[in-house]
């Protein structure tokens, strides 16, 4: 399980994040490259950092569009 994770700001409205690729229930072969994109947007305010987790483990932080992480 990857979760992508934004910060909140302080302006007040959340921004939104959603993870693009790879598919929902995409499956692939052990050893496979697998290429995380995030698309996160704050309509009051800019993304400073997504961050990518497998359930509570940091794997990546990403500070720059796109929001990609290759595991």
């Amino acid at each position: 399980v990857i979760l992508a994770k934004y910060f909140l700001n302080q302006r007040g409205t959340q921004p939104a994040v959603t993870i693009s690729t790879p598919a929902d229930h995409a499956t692939y072969f052990t050893g496979a490259n697998i290429s995380f994109k995030a698309i996160a947007s704050d309509p009051d305010g800019t993304i400073s950092k997504v961050e990518f987790y497998s359930v509570s483990t940091l794997l990546y932080t990403a500070t720059d569009t796109p929001y990609v992480f290759k595991w």
